[in-house]
């Protein structure tokens, strides 16, 4: 696809509140493809639309992964597992009777 771009600059020939110019000011309008008679259909009619995914019909991501986002626990976490950087330890933080407690899983 070829696309040509011409900027235009135009001259205000008087003063204009409106517009906020001053006669002799310079401005540059811009248009749109919708303002180009005929050009808007045919960008539109390029353009790829997509439909919201489902866990049975793919959208902007698969169904598989639509699932998957779906079956996320978004409610409070009973705990919450914490991998230590540098022995990869695991452990696990609970709130009990509001104290924090963390404890090594294998200790479980």
């Amino acid at each position: 696809m070829i696309v040509i771009t011409k900027i235009v600059q135009l001259v205000a020939a008087a003063d204009d509140a409106n517009m906020g110019l001053k006669a002799g000011d310079n401005y540059y309008p811009r248009v749109g493809a919708d303002c180009v008679v005929g050009l808007d259909k045919k960008i539109f009619d390029g353009q790829q639309t997509y439909t919201e995914a489902t866990t049975n019909t793919a959208g902007l991501m698969s169904a598989a992964d639509k699932q998957k986002l779906d079956s996320i626990d978004t409610g409070p976490l009973p705990s919450v597992q914490l991998k230590d950087a540098t022995t990869g330890d695991i452990y696990l933080l609970t709130i009990s009777g509001g104290e924090i407690k963390i404890a090594k899983e294998s200790d479980k």
